[in-house]
């Protein structure tokens, strides 16, 4: 069976990670050929490295007002008469069904759903709304299926009236390796006092991860003696107003912002405690990729987060928008070394069972065969 893996504008976020992922299913079945291609947009920087290790057709515009894409699309399709047609995000739909239209293609699609869009900017606010209606109508009138990274994704959809029986669920899987060994270096680099629990962020610093509610915790865990010092590993629109808080705060000295990082094993190793107090998720890679580090996690009750750690058993879950509940849970870790160490052995083991990379492409690939033949 052969798949056309096409994805608009490629980002090494948690979407890219999966659109590499699904590049690699034919290893979970001989019965799928691959061929990946993303539409690039020249006036955006994006790190292409990624795409040129896997030999990925990259598809060269311009701009957005480029309608080049078609025809290159097109010949690329010609090329590798695909059975189907597996394509990401919000946008995805809307490039497959130009296509359909405008070459009369039979070529059925599937997509991938990775959450709502949700604007970067003001401006983009307001158009927001109806990029999720179109792509909701497109999953529900022309898509073949879609497949969700969790199961408060697919309940998400249902409600918005996409078919049940069209919607699957797999959970992001990330590759299996040993978790990493304590790392001082970066602990001496910023120079962090060695008595002091370093607890660790990785996110887009924007509104949506909740950010400004673990400032508010930090502020009173450190008005209260408790030596912390926090490390926020991320770029975003909310990157100013989070580094005047922590100023305001009078935190400012306990707050590491170390900007976006390709590799965080590094700062993983360096991390007592992970936190992810979004407003909102998916099935996040950041915590899975705290849950095979054997971190303790503390994480709010959003989303896909209580599918991949339980309340006691991997993490502590708190509500979101909840500084006095972020505090409660990080005091507890900070006053026991032994259930930091329990939770963060559960989470390793729990990652190990459901949330690696085989059994991700296992499911994944499954799932891509039952349209075989319909």
């Amino acid at each position: 069976m052969r798949i056309l893996n096409l994805m608009w504008g490629f980002n090494i976020g948690g979407i890219g990670k999966c659109f590499l992922l699904y590049d690699q299913l034919n290893q979970s079945s001989d019965h799928l050929k691959i061929t990946t291609a993303c539409i690039n947009l020249q006036n955006i920087k994006f790190d292409l490295s990624p795409l040129h290790e896997i030999g990925a057709e990259i598809i060269d515009i311009k701009n957005r007002q480029d309608l080049s894409w078609l025809t290159k699309c097109k010949c690329l399709i010609d090329q590798v008469n695909p059975d189907l047609i597996f394509t990401h995000a919000f946008n995805g739909p809307v490039v497959v069904t130009a296509l359909k239209l405008r070459y009369k293609l039979h070529i059925p699609f599937v997509c991938s759903y990775h959450g709502e869009y949700h604007a970067p900017s003001q401006l983009r606010k307001i158009v927001a709304p109806f990029f999720n209606m179109n792509m909701h109508y497109l999953f529900r009138k022309h898509a073949l299926g879609v497949v969700c990274v969790c199961e408060y994704s697919k309940r998400f959809l249902i409600t918005r009236k996409i078919p049940p029986k069209k919607i699957h669920f797999v959970h992001n899987g990330l590759e299996f390796c040993e978790p990493p060994q304590p790392n001082h270096s970066l602990r001496n680099e910023l120079k962090i006092a060695p008595e002091s629990t370093i607890i660790g962020v990785a996110s887009r610093i924007d509104p949506v991860k909740g950010l400004k509610f673990l400032l508010d915790a930090a502020e009173k865990l450190i008005s209260n003696g408790t030596k912390i010092d926090i490390i926020i590993a991320g770029e975003g629109s909310s990157l100013d107003s989070l580094k005047k808080q922590a100023q305001d705060l009078n935190i400012i000295s306990n707050i590491h912002f170390v900007g976006f990082q390709t590799d965080m094993t590094p700062w993983l190793a360096t991390f007592d405690i992970f936190v992810l107090p979004s407003l909102a998720e998916y099935h996040s890679i950041a915590l899975l990729e705290a849950m095979r580090a054997q971190k303790a996690i503390v994480a709010s009750s959003v989303g896909g987060n209580t599918e991949s750690v339980r309340h006691e058993k991997e993490a502590l879950i708190v509500p979101p928008s909840n500084a006095t509940a972020l505090y409660t849970a990080l005091h507890r870790f900070i006053e026991s070394h032994d259930l930091r160490f329990k939770l963060a052995v559960a989470a390793r083991k729990r990652f190990e069972e459901n949330f690696t990379e085989d059994i991700t492409k296992e499911k994944l690939a499954s799932w891509l065969l039952s349209f075989k033949s319909k």
